[in-house]
């Protein structure tokens, strides 16, 4: 799972090479055609988010370009920047967090994306498979507030989890039972 990191602001690109993730051995896809690098085609705050993000990952702080590039998302709604947030939760091996992530980029993505870039993300999420589980949850009590390692997962009924390898710390609340 040999992901690289954000490619430096001053030579960007369109995603996957804006956020640079490649398989070992696999090409990076070209930008694409419709869509302009992100370091050129945001502006305001969400550049100045991007801006900072891509300083960060590249000084090894994963987690506060991850801040960042959420806050440029944010500003701008460009799914290229779930990529990069997928490369920074790849990074602080949230595995689970980075495959919620891809998914949205597909989802998302529309015309902005190549059938390259497409097929890239795919396999991404393909070879992150073994490092993750699948959980089906089931509550007694419908609206109790799910917990997972410390995160708020959501309200009960859930759907199917997808969680990180290794021990997980569930936790389960409701008003009137004790948890």
């Amino acid at each position: 799972l040999g992901l690289a990191r954000p490619v430096r602001a001053q030579a960007p690109a369109a995603p996957p090479a804006a956020a640079a993730t490649a398989l070992p051995g696999a090409a990076t896809p070209p930008a694409a055609a419709a869509a302009a690098p992100l370091a050129e085609s945001l502006t305001g705050p969400a550049k100045e988010a991007y801006d900072a993000a891509v300083v960060l990952f590249n000084d090894g702080d994963a987690r506060g370009a991850l801040l960042k590039f959420g806050a440029a998302y944010e500003a701008a709604r460009d799914p290229r920047l779930l990529w990069n947030m997928a490369v920074c939760e790849k990074q602080q091996r949230h595995y689970a967090k980075m495959i919620g992530l891809l998914e949205r980029y597909l989802a998302e993505g529309g015309p902005v994306l190549t059938d390259s870039e497409r097929t890239e993300a795919k396999a991404v999420l393909e070879t992150l498979q073994p490092f993750v589980s699948r959980v089906a949850l089931t509550v007694s009590e419908p609206s109790a507030t799910v917990y997972l390692d410390g995160e708020l997962v959501g309200q009960s009924p859930l759907p199917e989890l997808v969680v990180d390898m290794g021990p997980r710390e569930l936790r389960v609340q409701k008003e009137g039972f004790v948890d």
